[in-house]
């Protein structure tokens, strides 16, 4: 059974942490360079930087877990009238087993339940896989996006907007 449990202990970043350390070199190399990715984790996924989003910018974590395995996680931001989707990542052994679509089916909910009438996200352009599901989660492309980073790196993500009625 799928379980989606909020993150609110320094434990729980830890956790967080150390899944970004082992899902994201996996997923963003290539196109990016490592030291890109290891910057983007320790600028914005180290147990502090998760504290600090929550207690200062409005985020919400949640640890997914597939029969209390914890295989992923999930970060959102509430930026009124709009969720902004921040993080969903799962571990790829755990990929192929609907945990994606319940964490998006959540993210549905969180939003309604706030009364929200948007939910945003980036995705990187080269992503292909991930655009598809989120085009099939009802999310479409927006825009086209370059992000600079403090460490030079320039992305190009699709904004992506999901309108809810």
């Amino acid at each position: 059974m799928i379980q989606i449990k909020q993150a609110t202990k320094p434990e729980d970043f830890q956790t967080i942490e150390q899944l970004a350390r082992e899902i994201f070199p996996g997923v963003y190399t290539p196109p990016m360079p490592l030291s890109h990715v290891l910057f983007f984790i320790d600028s914005f996924q180290t147990e502090k930087a998760i504290a600090e989003q929550i207690a200062d910018k409005n985020y919400h974590y949640y640890l997914l877990c597939l029969d209390e395995q914890v295989t992923g996680y999930l970060g959102i931001q509430i930026q009124q009238p709009n969720v902004h989707l921040s993080k969903l990542y799962i571990l790829k052994k755990f990929r192929g087993h609907k945990i994606g679509k319940a964490a998006l089916e959540f993210v549905d909910v969180q939003a309604q339940a706030r009364q929200c009438t948007s939910i945003d996200l980036y995705v990187n352009k080269l992503n292909e896989d991930t655009i598809n599901i989120y085009q099939k989660a009802g999310y479409a492309i927006h825009q086209l996006v370059a992000h600079t980073y403090d460490n030079g790196h320039v992305e190009e993500d699709y904004h992506m907007v999901k309108t809810l009625s």
